[in-house]
């Protein structure tokens, strides 16, 4: 998948303290990739469609019918189609 856009939204579920959540908010804000925040925290419908996801742990993005969990960040790169900024890792999200 390259360029998301409406019709391929994408969703990052996280949760309060969860660094590796933290992580891949920040790479996707630095990829300048649109995506909606959903904190599962407290928050019993997100909860709920994470759960439906197939997955139960955080991070997770969804992106059409892609699910990546955890800080995966060359698999995120790769699926998203986006070139990573974050510090100590080159383009593809890879540590330097």
């Amino acid at each position: 998948m390259t360029n998301p856009s409406a019709a391929n939204p994408v969703t990052l579920f996280t949760q309060c303290g969860c660094a590796d959540s933290d992580r891949v908010r920040t790479c996707l804000a630095r990829g300048s990739v649109p995506f909606a925040e959903r904190n599962v925290t407290g928050d019993l419908d997100a909860a709920r469609v994470l759960l439906a996801t197939g997955r139960f742990g955080t991070p997770v993005v969804v992106a059409g019918e892609q699910r990546i969990l955890g800080a995966r960040l060359p698999e995120l790169v790769a699926a998203l189609g986006f070139a990573c900024r974050c510090p100590g890792r080159d383009t593809t999200g890879a540590v330097r």
